[in-house]
């Protein structure tokens, strides 16, 4: 489905947040290490503040993009499929929340590219960044 309006984009993103953040809650009763727990547990509460902030943004932007056309945005392809957690090893629970992170950070970099608004763009390369460092906390417990 095309994500073609500024509010389509934003809905997604907040959606990607929360399957996020539910994610990691979940893996955190999962997970052996008390490492990768801790990581996660962080990752978690870092994705429900993401999505506050996106919500937030949205609100203060609203106005100013109600107009605005976006295009080149498939949700399809910022979509995973996630398996159940319980009988996955954490190896396979680490390398499911890397694909998350990788995922997230190459829709907030298309979308920053693509929203057309310079404040709305700022904050999705922040994002995207924060995925980049996310990215690098899980290779290190790879």
């Amino acid at each position: 489905m095309e994500l073609g309006t500024f509010g389509a984009v934003f809905t997604f993103a907040i959606h990607l947040e929360e399957n996020s953040a539910q994610f990691y809650e979940d893996a955190v009763g999962v997970l052996e290490s008390l490492e990768a727990k801790k990581l996660f547990s962080s990752l978690g509460a870092g994705a429900r503040k993401r999505k506050k902030k996106i919500e937030r943004a949205r609100q203060e932007f609203v106005r100013e993009a109600i107009l605005v056309h976006v295009t080149g945005l498939s949700q399809n392809d910022y979509l995973i499929e996630l398996e159940s957690l319980h009988g996955m090893k954490e190896h396979q629970i680490l390398e499911a929340a890397l694909a998350i992170e990788k995922n997230r950070q190459r829709f907030y970099n298309n979308a920053s590219k693509k929203i057309g608004q310079p404040d709305v763009s700022r904050t999705f390369k922040r994002l995207a960044k924060e995925n980049s460092n996310h990215k690098l906390k899980l290779e290190a417990l790879l």
